[in-house]
C-alpha cells in the first residue's frame, strides 16, 4: 500500500504540458502604393550582411485591418503601418524585404497578402501571384520598451534643414568612434546640432521654446542619414525627439560617487541626470513617401542606440577673432572650383589656393603633372589686404552646398594658418570652420 501510496504522490506533481496555441493565419488587402511606401520607409533598416538570417526580413503583423511593419538591424528600429481590409483578429510572420521590392514592382492596384501558420507567404495582385517562404515572426527581435526621460519637439523642416548643414561633416574614421555621428543639444533655449571629422566643424542652431530640462545625445551616422531621408522638407508637420538614460547606471555612479566621497572625506557632489550620457534616443514623425497620385503619409517610429563617450569641446574650435572677411557668390564660385578639383582629382592631397583682393578672388591649383589652372571672380566686398589660403576642395564645396537657399556665403578669416569660417549673410545659426592646407 506504502508503495501505491508513493507512485501516486510522484504521478500527482508531474508538470503538465500545455499544448501551444495554433498560430493564427494572417490575410489582408492593401493598395500597392502604400504597400510599396511602407516597404520604401522600412528597407534602409534591414541589415545587408546580417549574421542572422531572419534580420534580413522584416516583420509584418496583422491588426485586424491594420498591417503594421517593424525593421531592426539591432542598433536602429522602425515601427509603421498601413491600412487595409483584412478579417477579423490577424497572424503575423517575416518576410525578405528585397523580395518583396522586387515583387512589388509587377504590381497594380490592390494586393492581398497571406501567410500560413507555416509562414507561407502569397502576395496576389491582379494576375500576378508571388509565392515566398518566410521566417517565424517569434524569432524576430522584439521592440524594446522606451522610457522617454528627456523630449523635445521642432518642426520636421527645421531638423531636415540643420541636418543637411552638419551631416557632411560626420567622420567615418573608426578610430574616433565618438565623432562617427552628429552631437544633438539642448541648452539655454537652443537646440544644436554638430559634427566634425577632426577636419573640419559644421553647427546649426535653432531657438526652442519647450521648457524642459537641457540633454545632449550623440547620434550615429546611419541613424541620422535614415532620419534624414524619411523627413519632409515643409514646415507644418512636427517631430517629437526624445532621450532615454540608463537611470540603473546612473543611480549605482552616484553611490559609487557617495562612497569615494565619504571615504575621502570631502563634500559629496550631486549629479544630475544630463550629466550622465543617454542611450537611446527615438523620434516620432509622419514620413510622406512618394510624390503626386502616389504619395503616401505613414506614421513612424524611429529608435536608435547613441554613440557612448564625451564629445569634443567644438567650442574650442569655433575662431573668435576675425581679421578679414568678405562675401562670396555661392553659385559662381562652386561651379569654379568644381571644374578646378576635376584637374587635381588624382592628387592625393589635393587643395584649391584663393587669393583674396580688394575687387577680385583668384581661385588656383596645380595639376599633377605641375601645369596650373586658375581662373577670376569679381566680388562686391573683398579684403582691405591681399591674403591667401589653401583649402581642400571637397570641403570648399561642401560647406558652399550647405546653404543652396543662400546667394551668398561669408568668408571669415585670420590669416592662412588660422582656421576658415563659413556664415550666411543673415546670421542664420549656421557655421562651418575647415582647417587649411599648409602651402598651394
Amino acid at each position: 500500500m506504502n508503495e501505491v501510496a508513493e507512485q501516486k504522490a510522484v504521478t500527482t506533481t508531474a508538470p503538465v504540458i500545455e499544448t501551444p496555441a495554433p498560430k493564427e493565419p494572417m490575410k489582408i488587402g492593401i493598395e500597392t502604393v502604400h504597400f510599396a511606401a511602407a516597404i520604401a520607409a522600412v528597407k534602409p533598416f534591414v541589415s545587408n550582411r546580417a549574421t542572422l538570417p531572419i534580420l534580413c526580413n522584416v516583420r509584418l503583423t496583422q491588426q485586424t485591418n491594420r498591417l503594421a511593419f517593424h525593421a531592426t538591424d539591432l542598433d536602429c528600429s522602425i515601427v509603421t503601418h498601413i491600412d487595409g481590409t483584412g478579417s477579423r483578429g490577424g497572424g503575423s510572420t517575416t518576410a525578405p524585404v528585397r523580395q518583396l521590392a522586387d515583387i512589388l514592382k509587377g504590381c497594380n492596384g490592390d494586393i492581398h497578402i497571406e501567410a500560413d501558420p507555416k509562414d507561407k507567404i502569397s502576395i496576389v495582385s491582379g494576375g500576378l501571384s508571388s509565392g515566398l517562404l518566410g521566417l517565424p515572426a517569434e524569432e524576430y527581435p522584439a521592440i524594446t520598451k522606451f522610457r522617454a526621460d528627456r523630449q523635445e519637439q521642432i518642426t520636421q523642416g527645421m531638423l531636415k534643414t540643420m541636418l543637411d548643414r552638419v551631416r557632411r561633416c560626420q567622420s567615418t574614421a573608426e578610430t574616433r568612434y565618438v565623432i562617427n555621428g552628429v552631437l544633438f543639444e539642448r541648452k539655454a533655449g537652443m537646440v544644436r546640432v554638430v559634427a566634425t571629422d577632426g577636419r573640419r566643424l559644421a553647427l546649426s542652431e535653432q531657438e526652442t521654446d519647450i521648457p524642459d530640462k537641457d540633454f545632449q545625445v550623440i547620434i550615429p551616422r546611419d541613424t541620422v542619414d535614415k532620419v534624414y531621408r524619411l523627413l519632409g522638407a515643409g514646415s507644418g508637420n512636427t517631430v517629437t525627439i526624445e532621450a532615454e538614460y540608463d537611470k540603473e547606471a546612473f543611480d549605482k555612479h552616484v553611490k559609487e560617487k557617495a562612497k569615494a566621497a565619504a571615504s575621502a572625506k570631502r563634500e559629496v557632489k550631486a549629479l544630475k541626470l544630463e550629466d550622465e550620457e543617454a542611450t537611446h534616443i527615438r523620434f516620432t514623425f509622419d514620413a510622406v513617401l512618394g510624390k503626386g497620385s502616389k504619395q503616401v503619409t505613414l506614421p513612424v517610429v524611429i529608435v536608435s542606440k547613441t554613440i557612448s563617450g564625451t564629445y569634443p569641446n567644438y567650442r574650442q574650435v569655433i575662431p573668435t577673432e576675425c581679421l578679414h572677411r568678405c562675401e562670396l557668390p555661392r553659385q559662381e564660385i562652386s561651379e569654379r572650383v568644381s571644374h578646378l578639383a576635376a584637374a587635381v582629382r588624382a592628387v592625393s592631397q589635393p587643395s584649391i589656393g584663393l587669393q583674396f583682393n580688394k575687387n577680385d578672388l583668384y581661385l588656383f591649383t596645380f595639376n599633377q603633372d605641375g601645369t596650373k589652372s586658375d581662373c577670376h571672380i569679381a566680388l562686391k566686398e573683398g579684403t582691405t589686404k591681399e591674403r591667401r589660403v589653401a583649402l581642400n576642395p571637397k570641403y570648399l564645396l561642401d560647406a558652399l552646398s550647405s546653404v543652396p537657399e543662400s546667394e551668398t556665403v561669408t568668408l571669415e578669416m585670420v590669416d592662412e594658418l588660422s582656421p576658415v569660417t563659413f556664415k550666411e549673410k543673415d546670421d542664420s545659426g549656421w557655421l562651418m570652420v575647415v582647417m587649411p592646407m599648409r602651402g598651394s
